[in-house]
């Protein structure tokens, strides 16, 4: 198992090469959720936006080419229980609200 999720930034490019390296073994990569935050945490877009993308971009994670061109293979985070994709949590107000509280205090900062 391949863990994508800390790269140091080096992308795609570095992921294949460590593939080569360790041919004949096979890797079969999986993601963090961790990632997927970092990738949409700092944009200035609505809650709902912001879920849409997400779902959208875990769906292409898991079950499409989302993981640096490749499918993964699962998922790991410290926190998969807490956001609902271990056991589901289908009260969304409580992230709503997070949110909505965090572009207030970037507005009044």
């Amino acid at each position: 198992m391949l863990e994508t999720g800390y790269h140091e930034d080096r992308g795609a490019e570095a992921i294949s090469r460590f593939e080569e390296a360790i041919l004949p073994c096979r890797s079969n990569r999986i993601s963090r959720i961790e990632e997927i935050q970092r990738e949409f945490f700092h944009l200035d877009i609505s809650f709902d936006e912001f879920e849409q993308r997400y779902i959208k971009r875990l769906h292409e994670t898991l079950d499409g080419n989302g993981n640096f061109g490749k499918k993964s293979y699962g998922m790991k985070s410290y926190l998969l229980p807490f956001i609902g994709l271990i056991r589901p949590l289908y009260d969304r107000n409580p992230a709503k609200v997070s949110w909505e509280a965090e572009e207030f205090f970037q507005q009044v900062a």
